[in-house]
């Protein structure tokens, strides 16, 4: 009696575990449920933003049109401005000392002279308002491709059941900064540094390239140097930096982040100044990748030396691998409580 009492009991006990593994489907699949409401909502922001976008081009064309009648103006006062010039030149010349009708010619001129100066200020006018009206719509593309290159999901975040293990990832990150640390010289950094960087960009991409290889998880590796080393830089020109993506079993490196773009305003940029934050690696949210075009979890990492920031690198995971994985995990545990269950 008491034989089967244990048998119903770890019965029990097996049946209530399924039970908890099917809640953690459950939990899971509505997560993903609500990644769908997120993106849904995002790209409704993103038709909005379109519909500004058009708005602001139609202004503008309209704005232009009103351009190109007072250019017209203008151009028939510039023609009949020549030839009273010119008729006053006769007049002076038949006048001799006695130029009264100089004086009036005179005059006519002085007043198309002053339509001139007024539509001058009117097209002043109508200009700045394009000017305005542009940087609007540029703010607006800026938008969409914030929404597009940083679509995060909040309270999800990569955890000890992931398909990825997360101390290998954290220890990729870290040797692959390791790696970099050693090349990092401070002295020929601040004694030269344009030479310095070309060196260790070299340098950056070998490592990067190489630590890429070294895990089947990652979808891509980077490392980008911190901004406030490359004063000798412009705005508009290339960091120093590369990102190794996989695709398809292959490596290609991209150099495309533009030194502008490294603002804390910039939510594009929220993994790099979150971590500079943070002095720590860090796991970031859920998050779009729009080069790869799939939804990654992201450990980045700041390289110090010295207590001086060099730059912040990291390992990106595509989370549907990552999903799998947990799922297949979580399918092998109701098993085996079948198992226990039916005695096979």
């Amino acid at each position: 009696m008491e034989r089967y009492d244990s048998n119903d009991r770890e019965n029990r006990q097996a049946q209530e575990k399924i039970n908890e593994l099917l809640d953690e489907l459950k939990k899971d699949g509505d997560q993903n449920a609500e990644i769908v409401t997120v993106f849904q909502k995002q790209f409704s922001d993103i038709n909005e933003t379109f519909d500004s976008i058009l708005s602001n081009i139609e202004s503008l064309h309209g704005k232009s049109k009103r351009i190109k009648d007072i250019v017209d103006v203008i151009s028939n006062i510039a023609r009949q401005t020549n030839l009273l010039a010119i008729n006053a030149t006769i007049e002076a010349a038949r006048a001799g000392v006695n130029g009264k009708a100089f004086s009036v010619v005179a005059e006519e001129v002085k007043r198309l002279s002053m339509q001139t100066s007024a539509s001058s200020v009117t097209i002043q006018e109508i200009v700045e308002e394009i000017r305005k009206e542009i940087d609007l719509a540029k703010n607006n593309v800026d938008g969409i491709a914030g929404s597009f290159g940083n679509l995060t999901f909040e309270n999800i975040s990569i955890d000890q059941d992931s398909g990825a293990d997360k101390s290998a990832i954290e220890d990729l990150v870290a040797n692959m900064l390791d790696s970099l640390k050693s090349k990092a010289d401070l002295g020929r950094m601040s004694s030269n540094p344009k030479q310095f960087f070309d060196d260790f960009q070299q340098s950056i991409e070998k490592i990067v390239e190489s630590s890429s290889k070294a895990s089947r998880n990652v979808t891509s590796m980077y490392f980008w140097v911190d901004p406030e080393l490359l004063r000798f830089l412009k705005p508009e020109e290339i960091s120093y930096g590369i990102t190794s993506v996989i695709e398809q079993k292959k490596v290609r490196l991209d150099r495309d982040m533009v030194l502008r773009d490294f603002k804390p305003g910039n939510r594009m940029m929220d993994w790099y100044y979150d971590t500079t934050r943070a002095k720590k690696g860090i796991w970031n949210s859920l998050s779009y990748d729009v080069h790869l075009k799939k939804e990654v979890i992201s450990f980045t990492m700041p390289l110090s030396v010295n207590e001086r920031l060099i730059g912040v690198g990291g390992a990106d995971i595509d989370f549907e691998e990552y999903r799998r994985i947990k799922q297949a995990s979580v399918f092998r545990k109701i098993n085996q409580s079948i198992a226990e269950i039916t005695g096979s």
